[in-house]
């Protein structure tokens, strides 16, 4: 009976860190799909983008669709991976997700690694939502706040 009732509430219940998990991952397939828009349609209005580390200062929703954008006139992503994808329960509402990518881009020299940390919170109407994204490494490197 104890078993069962485990179970049960382990199938029903999503802590927020699996809301976060399936908030990233939702992100990461749109990103590489090319659309911008329905990207960004997981971030709140005030989401911001830090380089190198969590505590940096954000950069904004704007700088993020620019260099989105940029991106993607610039290459094509021939395939992705998602390597990792570990999402842990801040509070009732927040969870941190950390992920890895190995990516292939036309022109490239086969796969880039990259690394993320995601900060995802449930809003008002219940929706979970994108609040700040950090840009860890880009091929074993801190990403050049200029370049992408």
């Amino acid at each position: 009976l104890c078993g069962a009732t485990v179970w049960t509430v382990g199938t029903v219940v999503t802590t927020p860190a699996e809301h976060g998990e399936r908030v990233t991952r939702t992100v990461i397939e749109t990103a590489v799909s090319g659309d911008v828009s329905a990207t960004l349609g997981h971030f709140t209005e005030d989401a911001a983008l830090a380089i190198g580390s969590p505590t940096a200062p954000g950069l904004s929703l704007n700088v993020m669709r620019n260099r989105l954008d940029n991106l993607h006139r610039r290459f094509t992503i021939e395939s992705n991976r998602i390597t990792r994808l570990r999402g842990y329960t801040e509070s009732e509402t927040s969870a941190v997700v950390h992920a890895s990518c190995s990516t292939v881009v036309s022109g490239g020299y086969g796969s880039t690694g990259s690394q993320w940390i995601f900060r995802v919170e449930q809003q008002p109407d219940g929706t979970w939502m994108v609040t700040r994204l950090t840009a860890i490494s880009i091929a074993g490197r801190t990403p050049s706040n200029q370049l992408w």
